[in-house]
């Protein structure tokens, strides 16, 4: 089969949806010769980066291609398309469509669930998550019409999926208690270890440290400023160790604001934080696996799961993990990572206080990590998701890829 698969993360500072994409683009474009079928990476972007050499994939511009048709004799015709698609999604539908009929398309891999621009070309989808049900006091899932348009994109995406694709049980459990997806269409696709953290060469740290001024044995919690992500109660567990245990442990914050940072900074004053909190911003990839080699712990105290890619890659970088006991981290983490309460500080802080004062702790975790990846690599990921494609295969040559089907 050709297969396409669509990109509609293009910036980093989207946050864990950009990572999770990529994460499986790597997978399929490193892999790809491994598989009998063809590959289609497609984007807005002119021209697919440094990711797209291998020849056994190819990089498709949807923007190029619209480009192209609203300079044709059709022009005029063309430009009220355009106009109609940025409010109109039937209009941009039956454009999509188009766009993967006369590529010769027979099957689409979306990777975010929230990003379908078409149904009519069979595809498979991943889900990350279902927080929205789970939680859906969060403000960023519920407010400003978040939660309908999460509800309205699952409850068509799923429903109309070749494969559901999910990274642990618990993850499926949610889709056959929320969504009530045939059970033989959710097949499990466990995240692997991102390569940048794999790869990672030993670089300059002394540079990262004195470009970022990273204090010594801090924590580290590389997250978007959501609420979910619970920086507060890090902070109350610091200020907790501070005034009872006498523990003063800078913590190192990295990621972009959704939000909610200034919050966290008033909640940072409030505490008298400001010496041992650490605002770096975003920081690129190639500065971050610095961040985790140098850091004392991860700490990882999101509320949403079940599936998360930051602990996996402090795994492969050699930093223990302290993370959030929430359902589904002990199936994906194991006893790779110290589970806290995330709702409770005085749990959170009693874990930053082992991990600061018991050094074989501290290894006993690093070895468990780097044993709990072992299975977890881009390789079976690739070949789980190639199987899923062999299954379908006999199936899709039952009817045309270079036309719409006819009906009547």
């Amino acid at each position: 089969m050709k297969v396409g698969f669509y990109l509609s993360s293009r910036f980093p500072q989207i946050g864990g949806t950009y990572g999770c994409e990529r994460n499986l683009c790597d997978a399929i474009v490193k892999h790809a010769g491994e598989s009998r079928h063809e590959f289609a990476f497609m984007g807005w972007s002119m021209e697919g980066d440094e990711n797209f050499t291998a020849k056994s994939v190819q990089w498709l511009s949807m923007r190029r291609n619209l480009k192209e048709r609203l300079n044709s004799k059709l022009e005029g015709l063309g430009r009220k398309v355009l106009g109609r698609t940025k409010n109109d999604s039937s209009s941009l539908e039956s454009w999509m469509t188009g766009f993967l009929l006369d590529q010769g398309l027979e099957f689409m891999i979306y990777p975010n669930l929230m990003a379908i621009p078409t149904r009519d070309v069979p595809y498979a989808t991943v889900v990350l998550d279902v927080q929205h049900r789970l939680q859906p006091y969060f403000p960023e899932v519920s407010q400003e019409n978040a939660w309908q348009t999460r509800e309205d994109n699952y409850r068509s995406g799923l429903q109309r999926a070749t494969w559901v694709f999910v990274g642990t049980q618990r993850g499926r459990e949610d889709l056959l208690r929320f969504y009530q997806v045939a059970p033989e269409r959710i097949r499990l696709l466990p995240h692997h270890v991102p390569s940048f953290a794999l790869e990672a060469i030993p670089g300059e740290g002394a540079e990262v440290v004195k470009k970022y001024s990273l204090p010594e044995k801090y924590l580290f919690y590389p997250a978007q400023f959501w609420p979910h992500k619970n920086h507060v109660t890090l902070l109350n567990a610091l200020a907790w160790l501070r005034d009872h245990e006498k523990l003063v442990c800078p913590v190192v914050l990295t990621g972009a604001d959704k939000g909610n940072e200034r919050h966290v900074r008033g909640l940072v004053r409030e505490l008298k934080l400001e010496k041992q909190v650490h605002f770096a911003g975003f920081v690129p990839l190639e500065d971050l696996v610095e961040f985790y080699r140098k850091a004392l712990a991860l700490v990882f105290l999101t509320f949403f799961g079940p599936d998360n890619l930051p602990p996996l890659e402090a795994f492969a970088l050699r930093c223990p993990v302290i993370a959030s006991d929430v359902p589904g981290a002990r199936e994906q983490l194991g006893d790779g990572a110290h589970l806290v309460d995330p709702h409770d500080f005085r749990s959170v802080a009693a874990g930053i206080q082992r991990i600061h004062e018991d050094a074989p702790f501290r290894e006993t975790l690093i070895q468990r990590g780097l044993s709990r990846i072992t299975g977890l690599s881009e390789e079976q990921t690739a070949r789980d998701l190639f199987s899923a494609l062999d299954d379908f295969e006999s199936i899709r040559r039952c009817w045309s890829s270079r036309e719409p089907y006819n009906l009547q």
